[in-house]
């Protein structure tokens, strides 16, 4: 593993142009940018470990730091330009963000595969958002009134899911939660573990807060398999009944005609 505050710091130093060999964009021979002229920073995959400060990088539009090892979120508030944040598959825990952390552009957000209980912040154009296996129990949303797509799925102990006014989802999935099913005003009933509307209208307003206490009734299809074996059952039972007949009319016939009568009809001995 790699210091992710010396890796950052012999990179991209803070007080000097980036020497990033791979990052063609901000760092070539001819074109090396300092922190504050830099829109677009991408370091996935490069194994760092502990906190992270991205001190000095306040122009950011794009940041990408996934699968790393970052126990940290470090604070974005310094660069109010961003729009897409992906801090999925590292290895913070408890709280992300807080009453400062105030994202005015962001539009998507990637905090997935984290060990996250808890989400504070403040993003009012946000369009996308992926915190899908953490630890959340509770998720506010209720400001974003453009949002669009939601993954919250695998966070076992999510149950309290409070969504924006007139929330039209083009993209929804809650499975694996312990909301089990989202029930808007309207009546359409969305289940999370199947991933569909079990009822459905045109038009889809949540209520302010999902709860789990919805049980709608609806018919179970049967599977493809369980259509399979119907199949089977009928193709091979009625070839058998009939044959299993014959023999028993057959044996029966044979019998009757062999059996020596015990008496004789007209009454003569």
């Amino acid at each position: 593993m790699v210091n992710a505050t010396e890796w950052l710091e012999t990179n991209y130093p803070s007080n000097g142009t980036c020497t990033r060999i791979e990052d063609t964009e901000n760092c070539s021979n001819d074109n090396a940018k300092i922190r504050s002229q830099i829109v677009n920073l991408n370091i996935d995959n490069q194994d760092l470990d502990g906190d992270f400060s991205v001190k000095g990088f306040t122009n950011l539009v794009k940041a990408n730091f996934s699968f790393n090892k970052l126990t940290n979120a470090f604070d974005l508030k310094i660069s109010i330009e961003l729009e897409e944040y992906d801090y999925s598959n590292n290895q913070h825990r408890g709280d992300w963000g807080g009453s400062s952390s105030i994202f005015p552009k962001l539009k998507k957000f990637n905090l997935s595969h984290n060990y996250i209980t808890k989400i504070t912040f403040q993003a009012p154009q946000l369009t996308h958002i992926d915190v899908s296996h953490n630890y959340l129990s509770e998720l506010n949303l209720k400001g974003i009134a453009d949002l669009q797509t939601l993954n919250c799925s695998n966070n076992l102990n999510l149950e309290n899911l409070t969504l924006p006014n007139n929330f039209k989802p083009s993209v929804l999935d809650c499975y694996n939660t312990y909301l089990k099913n989202i029930t808007f005003s309207n009546s359409s009933i969305f289940d999370c573990e199947k991933g569909v509307f079990i009822t459905s209208t045109n038009t889809t307003t949540p209520t302010d807060t999902i709860t789990k206490t919805a049980t709608p009734t609806f018919h179970t299809i049967p599977t493809t398999h369980e259509n399979l074996s119907l199949k089977l059952g009928l193709g091979l039972g009625i070839p058998f009944a009939i044959t299993l007949l014959g023999l028993l009319t057959f044996f029966g016939y044979k019998y009757k005609k062999n059996r020596t009568p015990e008496f004789r009809v007209g009454g003569n001995k």
